[in-house]
């Protein structure tokens, strides 16, 4: 039974020592870019909107992005805080509200209309 142990023991050791660390695969991962462009409806640039009270909890938009496929149609979104943006198209949306937190929400044109 012992050698049996130290056997196991010593794969174990090996397979952990070969492995990378999850913090050096930060430049093989890919993050979706934020939207291609932004017009805000009330003037000024666009500013960066941090959810404080959330901010260890994963966006709700998360699960819905990760199933999505991509079909490389142009959509644009609309968020409270953002404002206007062109994005590749619903799957790249979905990527940009659950990585950047955002709440962007499918709108049929990137003008204001009143």
């Amino acid at each position: 039974m012992r050698p049996l142990t130290l056997g196991f023991i010593f794969l174990t050791v090996i397979a952990f020592a070969h492995q990378e660390p999850i913090e050096s695969l930060n430049h093989v991962l890919v993050y979706p870019m934020e939207p291609g462009t932004s017009r805000r409806s009330f003037g000024g640039s666009p500013m960066v909107y941090s959810n404080t009270q959330n901010e260890k909890q994963p966006s709700p938009w998360c699960s819905v992005a990760v199933l999505c496929r991509r079909s490389f149609d142009p959509i644009c979104g609309y968020d409270d805080n953002f404002g206007y943006a062109k994005f590749d198209d619903i799957c790249h949306m979905l990527q940009v509200n659950c990585y950047w937190k955002y709440n962007f929400a499918l709108v049929p044109s990137c003008n204001p209309v009143l």
